[in-house]
């Protein structure tokens, strides 16, 4: 196109014209070929507590994108709305972008891509709508290992190491479709006896638990409830293993008679 312009006065004189040459471009570009929040720390579909103030995005692009583009992502709650800073993109490949949902509302979270050309054309594409939720689900109450006639509560003995009845107490409201871990553990071994449980709302689940690879001294015990979106609460209990069988010192009758008569019986333990 041609942009001619001149300037003309009261009398009608007009100046000599100026010429532009410009380009009319209303092409939008072309949008990317996929949106998706990937981590480690977050189920597919969900934005929990551990990834809420830094949201990866992957965004990955066609052969028709352009250099001379960029990107950013919206995540928008319905009244709220953070959209990251543009980057460059990056044809027949992905780039990825980190977006901040902490500010945004737990429920249904829109993401929006938006790719601008060089003169300004955008393309605007809905991707996804996915759930934010960064609410702890609710933990069990108490973990106990159960008594014996071998030991107290929380204690583990010889009898009974390769096999110990597990207490753990939940409270009414369990969160629908969390599941829970149960782990002991010595500080360097350990035994996870339960995983992928169903907590039992207001009722007791009542695991057995192999401790036999595990040191004597104090355990950790550890329950871990796990929502669909990944978040998790956590229930602790100190255990004290002791396997060491006490020595019984028999001594003959003909020795406690004497020193029952030599009055030192008081002073002489049989048991260690």
């Amino acid at each position: 196109l041609h942009l001619v312009g001149y300037v003309t006065d009261i009398a009608g004189n007009m100046s000599p014209s100026k010429v532009t040459d410009v380009t009319l471009d209303r092409v939008a570009p072309p949008a990317p070929q996929s949106a998706v929040i990937t981590s480690p720390d977050a189920p597919s579909g969900y934005i929990n507590a551990a990834i809420a103030a830094a949201v990866p995005v992957i965004v990955t692009f066609g052969t028709g994108s352009s250099t001379d583009e960029v990107v950013f992502v919206t995540l928008a709650d319905g009244t709220h709305i953070h959209a990251t800073s543009p980057i460059a993109v990056q044809p027949s490949a992905s780039v990825t972008i980190s977006a901040n949902a902490a500010v945004l509302t737990d429920g249904t979270i829109t993401l929006k891509t938006t790719v601008r050309d060089a003169v300004g054309n955008e393309t605007e594409t809905i991707f996804a709508s996915i759930q934010k939720d960064t609410v702890s689900p609710a933990a069990a109450v108490s973990v106990v290992i159960a008594a014996d006639v071998t030991h107290p509560v929380n204690a583990i003995s010889s009898q009974t190491e390769s096999s110990n009845g597990v207490v753990i107490t939940w409270p009414a409201s369990v969160e629908a479709g969390a599941t829970y871990a149960a782990r002991l553990s010595d500080g360097v071994t350990t035994v996870t006896y339960v995983s992928g449980g169903t907590p039992v709302a207001g009722g007791q689940s009542t695991p057995n638990v192999d401790a036999s690879s595990l040191s004597d001294g104090n355990l950790s015990h550890v329950v871990t409830v796990t929502d669909l979106a990944g978040n998790t609460g956590t229930t602790t209990a100190t255990v004290t293993k002791n396997t060491v069988v006490p020595t019984v010192l028999i001594v003959p009758l003909l020795v406690i008679r004497f020193l029952m008569m030599a009055g030192n019986w008081g002073q002489h333990a049989f048991v260690d």
